[in-house]
């Protein structure tokens, strides 16, 4: 039972059965074919935007850009979006890169570690709260407060300039990039445009599926591969990253 009411919640089928129900209903009072035509659409548009196999085949030329993680040495990890919090605790993505970021460290692969994101933990002043950050940090993973760092940023870019001007002066030439497989040729080209030799260390979403199943979920996948995109166009345009 509690696995149909979660199917029935999170499924756009639903909402699909009700539209044809409504248009059975009103084909009956030999409604226009305009609005039958227009309801039909929106099914089908729907049922695209809520597809994780039409997101996946969107995705697919992201992917084909990212190679595969290696062993590769470095001087220092760069974990993307590591410190992104919401409250004071890291969001979803922010723990799988974080995961992500200690293996690689844990694997003794450069000895330098530096978190960026955007904590929406602040101080009354509007300030971020790094150092709550870092402590927690510190204290689960016994990391060395003198190799690790925290860089405070809302975009890629900003995350690019903030650790070239903390990595740069210390005489960091190559960066291991951990971040979402969609996100990977976006972030390579702009931290390569700063100078850095950047080996990517990928994490495949278990999000992005052939599944046809249409899910609600599905749209914010969907954004955020169409951020990837745009993303792309804007830096590409603004001169941000590298051919």
């Amino acid at each position: 039972m509690e696995q149909i009411a979660k199917t029935v919640l999170t499924s756009a089928l639903p909402l699909f059965l009700i539209v044809l129900i409504i248009l059975y209903l009103k084909g009956r009072q030999q409604t226009g074919v305009l609005y039958k035509g227009l309801m039909t659409v929106f099914v089908i548009y729907t049922l695209l935007l809520t597809s994780p196999a039409v997101t996946q085949l969107l995705a697919l030329p992201l992917f084909a850009q990212v190679p595969e993680n290696t062993n590769q040495r470095a001087d220092a990890i760069v974990v993307l979006g590591g410190a992104d919090t919401k409250g004071s605790l890291p969001t979803y993505n922010a723990i799988r890169r974080i995961e992500a970021g200690m293996d690689v460290l844990h694997s003794g692969r450069a000895p330098v570690i530096v978190f960026s994101g955007s904590p929406r933990d602040r101080r009354r002043d509007g300030e971020p709260q790094p150092y709550r950050f870092l402590e927690v940090l510190a204290k689960g993973y016994a990391l060395d407060r003198d190799k690790t760092f925290f860089i405070s940023a809302n975009n890629t870019y900003e995350e690019a300039t903030g650790i070239g001007k903390l990595l740069t002066p210390k005489n960091v030439k190559t960066l291991i990039l951990v971040s979402h497989e969609h996100h990977i040729p976006r972030a390579v080209k702009t931290f390569a445009a700063q100078g850095f030799k950047v080996i990517s260390h990928s994490i495949r979403s278990p999000r992005f599926t052939w599944n046809v199943h249409p899910k609600w979920q599905n749209l914010d996948h969907l954004w955020s591969v169409i951020h990837e995109y745009a993303g792309l166009a804007i830096y590409r345009w603004r001169g941000w990253m590298t051919a």
